[in-house]
């Protein structure tokens, strides 16, 4: 009822678009640093630049042959927590005012989501394969 900068379609289209969790899905989000959690994440979240989010995703399409998307205009944590717990699947964001505000991000700065059970197959195809890639520029 008070929306006024947005048509309600487009409102109602935004909102319909949004991945969800149901209660039964997950219990509780809990963050913490990687290296101080004392629990097994779901999700690691990465403050890089975008050179460095080329590389880690990149790693995910060599396992795989799949491409990362990621989405824009829509809230931090629906595109790096919700979705990415959804399809076991990394995802990246520039990051919506608020959430780029909240988490501190510099204007250099991009967040990307890795499933915790892709995390090391990832790290280990950049440890091979960094070399030969910093190798052609």
């Amino acid at each position: 009822e008070e929306v006024h900068a947005h048509s309600h379609s487009s409102v109602d289209k935004y909102v319909s678009s949004l991945p969800s969790l149901k209660p039964e899905e997950a219990g509780l989000i809990c963050i913490s640093p990687f290296e101080k959690a004392s629990f097994e994440p779901d999700l690691v979240l990465v403050r890089c630049n975008p050179e460095q989010a080329m590389l880690l995703l990149w790693a995910y399409t060599y396992n795989t042959g799949e491409l990362v998307y990621g989405h824009t205009g829509t809230a931090m944590c629906s595109t790096l927590v919700v979705r990415p717990y959804l399809t076991k699947k990394p995802s990246f964001s520039i990051g919506d005012p608020g959430g780029r505000y909240i988490v501190g991000l510099s204007r250099e700065e991009i967040m990307a989501s890795i499933p915790y059970q892709l995390f090391d197959s990832m790290l280990k195809v950049l440890q091979s394969h960094l070399e030969d890639w910093k190798a052609q520029e």
